[in-house]
């Protein structure tokens, strides 16, 4: 499956990991459907269809940016920061111009009793606090664009497997020497085991070849020595009685 389908496909898929790949791709489409968009709006003045657009894009794309953070090894909160920054600064900002901000609509309520100097200055006071939430706004979005370019953990996280499908094995093996199929190899793989009988005392069987035939070497037979003939044993019977003594006395 293309890369760019698969965050539709993983629609409320919250969990597990995705690459580079992924996520940027994702971000392409929306940014060409984007400009299709807004050139069609600007022809016939329509935004249902960009509206439809948006919200059937709006799970996907929260989906996949927590993916990517989980690739990354981060938790999807990261994902909340820019809103959160957001948020937090428009509170500050309104808190620090609440009286500019009052005394604004109060001037408009009297008819232009005060000055214009008055007014254009609570105005720059309230823009320039609001300016300056914007401002730490799209500082915060510098924070996921920069983790999002960042590559993945290799191998498996505490968030899944590799969504590449390979690990840190598979890849360090690209670089690895290729293997030598000439490269000697062990004296015990190149040649097989001679035969060594154990308690076989007599002949080799027909079936078994011997040690001289396992090292390629002719098998020549050994003559073995005749077994010596048995000594005559002489017996009293034939000899006669044996004399008395030791010189026969």
């Amino acid at each position: 499956m293309p890369p760019i389908l698969v965050p539709f496909v993983k629609y409320f898929d919250f969990r597990g990991r995705a690459n580079r790949t992924e996520y940027w791709q994702y971000i392409g489409l929306q940014f060409g459907i984007g400009v299709v968009l807004g050139m069609l709006r600007q022809g016939h003045g329509s935004y249902l269809i960009s509206a439809i657009w948006s919200l059937a894009t709006l799970i996907p794309s929260i989906a996949v940016g927590v993916r990517r953070y989980h690739d990354i090894n981060r938790t999807g909160w990261w994902y909340a920061l820019p809103t959160a920054v957001l948020t937090v600064g428009f509170t500050i900002a309104f808190a620090m111009s609440a009286d500019s901000f009052m005394n604004i609509v109060a001037s408009m309520k009297d008819g232009g009793s005060a000055s214009p100097y008055e007014v254009w200055h609570e105005i720059l006071v309230v823009g320039g606090a609001f300016l300056m939430a914007l401002c730490l706004y799209f500082l915060s979005l510098l924070v996921p664009f920069i983790m999002h370019l960042q590559p993945g953990t290799p191998g498996p996280n505490r968030f899944g497997p590799s969504p590449n499908g390979d690990g840190a094995e598979r890849i360090a093996s690209v670089f690895d020497a290729p293997e030598d199929e000439y490269a000697p190899q062990p004296a015990a793989q190149s040649a097989p085991e001679p035969y060594k009988p154990i308690f076989d005392f007599g002949p080799s069987p027909a079936d078994r070849a011997p040690p001289q035939a396992a090292r390629g070497m002719p098998d020549v037979p050994v003559a073995r020595p005749a077994p010596a003939a048995p000594r005559p044993t002489a017996s009293p019977a034939a000899n006669g009685p044996r004399p008395f003594g030791k010189r026969g006395l």
